[in-house]
């Protein structure tokens, strides 16, 4: 469980720390201009509803970003050549930007999206949503995040009122699961599901954003499988299921 789950989710929490110096990309064929179209799609989810998101927020406009925006049905034929691969980046930002907005008008007030390096060329984007307060005070909740030098990346969803999270480190570890916000971020609370070096997959509960309590370990490969309780660096077998 050491490797399994205490490595990776400092993999997970040194992304998440990193900190941010202003500046949004300029360049045409900056490739970051599609993770700022992902961010106005992301946002146009929480104000139309529509379809689990099942693309990650990368600086890429790949096949499963394009599939989710097709299925959401918020658009018409003609309007999808904005997501083709023609264009500049900074071309099809432009394009999904003026979709977005044109459905649902207020979602630049509550949403901002920016990407800002960091020393050592490494870059970060994120997206956040603001919400009003009782008091009439803002609260700023972070909904999205990448950081360039591991590809690490999350998406805060939410369907039917429920908050789940997905984080991945490529060719390390994928987390999902039900999520609440303390302060600015949303931590794993709640049941979800963490898979490590696409062999070893933990379902159970999550505590903070780490495993606790009683859950399971399937080993992918071997398709194995061990009820096992959570220790605080490691876990100890209770039995084998399969």
């Amino acid at each position: 469980m050491k490797k399994f789950a205490i490595a990776a989710l400092t993999l997970i929490s040194l992304a998440e720390g990193a900190a941010a110096q202003t500046s949004d990309p300029t360049a045409p064929d900056d490739p970051y201009f599609f993770i700022l179209a992902k961010a106005a799609i992301i946002s146009l989810k929480y104000e139309l509803s529509g379809p689990p998101i099942s693309f990650e927020f990368t600086p890429e406009l790949d096949d499963r970003f394009r599939s989710y925006v097709r299925d959401t049905g918020w658009f018409q034929e003609a309007e999808m050549t904005a997501f083709a691969s023609s264009g500049t980046p900074a071309e099809t930002y432009s394009k999904i930007a003026y979709l977005v907005a044109s459905r649902a008008p207020e979602f630049m007030r509550r949403f901002n999206a920016r990407c800002t390096p960091l020393p050592a060329d490494v870059r970060t984007c994120e997206l956040t949503k603001f919400d009003d307060g009782p008091d009439g005070n803002q609260t700023e909740r972070l909904i999205a995040n990448f950081l360039s030098d591991s590809d690490f990346n999350f998406i805060v969803d939410l369907n039917d009122g429920v908050q789940t999270i997905t984080r991945t480190v490529p060719g390390e570890v994928v987390m999902h699961g039900r999520c609440t916000y303390e302060g600015r971020r949303c931590e794993m609370n709640g049941f979800g599901v963490m898979t490590a070096d696409d062999e070893r997959q933990f379902t159970g509960l999550f505590k903070d954003g780490s495993p606790t309590g009683i859950g399971t370990i399937e080993f992918l490969k071997t398709d194995e499988v061990y009820q096992v309780r959570v220790l605080p660096d490691s876990y100890e077998t209770i039995r084998r299921l399969k």
